[in-house]
């Protein structure tokens, strides 16, 4: 991993409306210089207050008394020039000045889950616009390159990951607001491709105040929630309200989540109710905790229970770097149970062994067989030597 650069951005020392506030005052001196060409009779004495207000006591001592009129209109014209083009260069502000970025507030403090800030902080900003190009922690993800443009709020930045790894690329454009402080609020789309070459399509809303934040991404019309703050000691990232779990359910909230990113690990436990309350017949929960790395490293311990059918599962998924996927799971239910083992690929392809009693219609009794599973394209069967065969919905439910 590179070292993170330096942080060079610097606030505005001044804003737009004292840019303009400075040329309304020039153009006032100009219209007294006006009046000084009207009144032959308060001649000198216009003169010199126009000469202090312009605080040019060189061309006051050098103008003779005994000049004419048009000596001293000649000085004046010479200094309406001179303000004219005083104001055009302070009325850049609106024309294309600098607007400088501001450094992001917890800086300091900040990890990958705060993106667009955390980026700037790798980076340096020079003239308004801020660039990176680094090498972050970890093994998935290789170069992060984009920049931010702080008059217009627009930014952009690319992601490469390692070859091995089930992501092949990462873009990111949106619009970026921060406030004097260095808080900020952000729109942005997110377009990854992945190693089967399908596009997967996000949209995020960002908010930033201090150490505290909210990230919600919308995948497949559901909002997934990233709520917490940044601290200086372990674990480093506290969060209420987690990321979703990566398999098994398609809830659209989250209760009672809480974990932790502490020394590159994290850690999560959720609840999570029935994605439909209102259908009493597919009332259930699930609870699962869960650690990951920045290696691509991913393992969740889960347990499952639906109400209606007294039917529970529980047992441990992993995923590679790959997106390989290596479950063990236990079902049980009032009349049955049996466990399953199985590894599939990133592309839903693999097999295992579902080990359950079946009831054996030649010999009318029950005795225990062990499945062959079969995953194709991501979905699963299994066939038994006995002759029993299904899809494997009983565990996967």
């Amino acid at each position: 991993m590179t070292a993170a650069l330096p942080l060079a951005c610097v606030p505005a020392e001044e804003g737009g409306e004292d840019e303009l506030g400075d040329t309304g005052t020039e153009t006032e001196t100009g219209s007294t210089e006006t009046d000084t060409t009207e009144t032959d009779s308060t001649d000198t004495t216009e003169t010199e207050s126009t000469d202090t207000t312009e605080t040019d006591t060189t061309e006051t001592e050098s103008t003779d008394t005994t000049e004419t009129d048009t000596d001293t209109t000649e000085t004046d014209t010479t200094e309406t020039d001179t303000d004219t083009t005083d104001t055009d260069t302070t009325e850049t502000d609106t024309t294309g000045s600098v607007v400088e970025a501001v450094p992001p507030s917890c800086a300091m403090h900040l990890m990958h889950h705060a993106e667009l800030s955390f980026h700037i902080t790798q980076g340096e900003c020079v003239d308004g616009v801020c660039t990176w190009d680094y090498d972050p922690a970890g093994a998935v993800v290789t170069q992060i390159v984009g920049e931010y443009a702080a008059a217009t709020g627009e930014f952009s930045w690319t992601v490469a990951y390692d070859p091995a790894h089930w992501r092949a690329s990462t873009t990111v454009a949106g619009t970026a607001s921060f406030t004097e402080s260095g808080d900020e609020s952000s729109d942005y789309g997110v377009e990854t491709l992945d190693s089967l070459g399908v596009t997967h399509l996000e949209t995020v809303h960002l908010e930033r105040s201090e150490c505290e934040l909210t990230r919600t991404s919308t995948r497949d019309g559901l909002d997934y929630v990233l709520q917490g703050t940044y601290s200086t000691g372990e674990p480093l990232f506290t969060y209420t309200d987690g990321q979703m779990p990566p398999m098994w359910t398609s809830a659209a909230f989250v209760v009672d989540a809480s974990g932790s990113f502490a020394s590159g690990t994290a850690n999560e436990s959720l609840d999570v109710p029935s994605p439909n309350i209102d259908l009493d017949e597919f009332w259930w929960n699930y609870v699962h905790t869960r650690e990951y790395d920045l290696d691509g490293n991913d393992s969740v311990d889960f347990q499952q229970y639906n109400g209606l059918s007294d039917w529970s599962r529980q047992g441990t998924c992993s995923w590679d770097i790959a997106g390989t996927e290596t479950c063990d799971v236990a079902v049980d239910s009032e009349d049955w149970g049996g466990s399953a083992e199985w590894t599939k690929d990133y592309a839903g392809n693999g097999e295992g062994v579902f080990s359950a009693w079946f009831y054996n219609q030649m010999t009318m009794e029950w005795g225990p067989q062990d499945c062959p599973i079969t995953w194709v394209e991501g979905s699963c069967s299994y066939a038994c030597p006995g002759g029993q065969m299904d899809d494997c919905g009983y565990f996967l439910m």
